[in-house]
């Protein structure tokens, strides 16, 4: 028996190495597809040599397409703007497993400036986010203030712009003050900063009845608040196009 074992013993690593190998390449492949669509001048720097090796150790170990494409943007991201992306990152991405990774993508269709607003606890019930898939994320180390919840206080800075801009997935609100200085808050989940880098890594569709719900609770405070598509430019410089009014809800 211990013959049989030790004469099968290199067959098993050299098959085991062929399968790291090919889940890697699976991920290169994924990430110099992702970067060969980028028209962004390439960086000075490059990823150090240790997240280099740590990536390639994690993505080696990732057998599933899907999470793979994610390895691959993981890869891509940190190539175009080294030190992006942590290592702590890699390690939570080492053992998240596919249903955990559709889980952060559905959280990722609430993402409105870095938090999760639940000034409508009715409308996200509706659409499938309840308390429980909350405290998963919290689980996760995806948001936090769960099930307590914050307010998140808006302030502007009127030197650079007159307008309030929050961002969510290719969809965008402006809202103006009714006064110079006024400001407005938001009950909400805050992402934490892996949650944040998490998000950077794929294109999520927009929540359009979501964010125009925010856009309502915005224009209740006595904001002028407009919705449409949106666009980053360079220098973090918003494009709108499509805009439409957004007011308050007739029974508020």
């Amino acid at each position: 028996f211990l013959v049989f074992f030790f004469f099968c013993l290199p067959v098993v690593i050299v098959a085991d190495v062929m399968r790291q190998e090919l889940n890697v390449s699976r991920a290169l492949l994924s990430a110099e597809d992702s970067l060969l669509h980028d028209d962004a001048e390439p960086p000075v720097d490059k990823p150090s040599d240790d997240w280099l090796f740590r990536w390639r150790d994690a993505a080696g170990s990732v057998s599933d397409a899907e999470l793979q494409l994610l390895w691959g943007n993981l890869l891509a991201g940190e190539v175009r703007a080294p030190g992006s992306f942590s290592l702590r990152l890699i390690a939570f991405m080492r053992n998240l497993s596919t249903g955990e990774a559709n889980e952060i993508a559905r959280l990722a269709t609430l993402a409105v400036k870095n938090l999760v607003f639940i000034g409508d606890r009715e409308l996200l019930e509706a659409e499938g986010f309840d308390l429980d898939f909350f405290l998963r994320m919290q689980a996760l180390g995806v948001i936090e203030a769960v099930p307590l919840g914050l307010s998140t206080e808006f302030t502007l800075d009127t030197s650079r712009s007159p307008l309030h801009v929050l961002a969510s997935n290719g969809k965008g609100l402006l809202a103006t003050p009714p006064t110079p200085g006024a400001t407005f808050s938001l009950p909400s989940y805050p992402l934490t900063d892996l949650g944040i880098e998490l998000l950077q890594l794929s294109t999520f569709p927009p929540n359009s009845r979501y964010l125009f719900r925010v856009g309502e609770f915005i224009a209740e405070k006595g904001f002028a608040v407009r919705m449409g598509d949106c666009v980053q430019g360079p220098g973090k410089i918003y494009k709108f196009r499509n805009l439409v009014e957004v007011t308050p809800p007739k029974d508020s």
